[in-house]
């Protein structure tokens, strides 16, 4: 016998006709294949049976699942990534420690090794880089995209200003 409760943990949503997990999982895997393969939306409707809303929501539920994935990798790639540095850091120690004098190529390489490791851990701050001009002042200063298309924009409108200006004088 079949309890209510038993009903809710096979069956989502309200019908009784409403796919089972293992119903929608393996719908979207179906859809992720075609998805890869570049199917047109309109057709992945048609061969797996389902409106486009419902494509819609599984094609969100199938991309945040690849991000996660995705997310996850990452994560793994760091961590050997940090893991050999670490060991490369660990014996070059040791060898310098044995040793007298220390060799300053495997100081160098020390400090790339370390670098490297802050970068991966995402310990450092964009820089920002100036050039100056021949009184010292600054030239130029390289920004992010975003702040240099900011500064594109203020330029150009006072260039145009300018312009306007220069045309209502003569």
């Amino acid at each position: 016998m079949t309890t209510t409760g038993d009903k809710r943990r096979q069956r989502q949503g309200i019908t009784k006709d409403a796919p089972t997990d293992a119903e929608i999982a393996a719908r979207r895997e179906r859809i992720a294949v075609l998805l890869v393969a570049k199917m047109p939306r309109s057709v992945i409707c048609q061969r797996v049976g389902i409106s486009e809303r419902t494509l819609y929501r599984d094609i969100t539920a199938i991309k945040e699942m690849w991000q996660e994935r995705a997310s996850e990798q990452i994560g793994i790639l760091v961590a050997e990534e940090l893991a050999t540095l670490t060991e490369v850091d660990r014996r070059l120690w040791a060898e310098q420690l044995a040793s007298s004098p220390i060799d300053p190529k495997a100081v160098e390489t020390l400090l790339k090794v370390h670098d490297r490791r802050v970068r991966l851990l995402g310990m450092d701050k964009p820089q920002r880089v100036e050039i100056t001009g021949a009184g010292g002042g600054p030239l130029m200063v390289e920004m992010d995209n975003e702040a240099l298309l900011d500064e594109i924009d203020r330029l150009s409108e006072r260039l145009a200003t300018m312009s306007s200006s220069e045309s209502a004088a003569t």
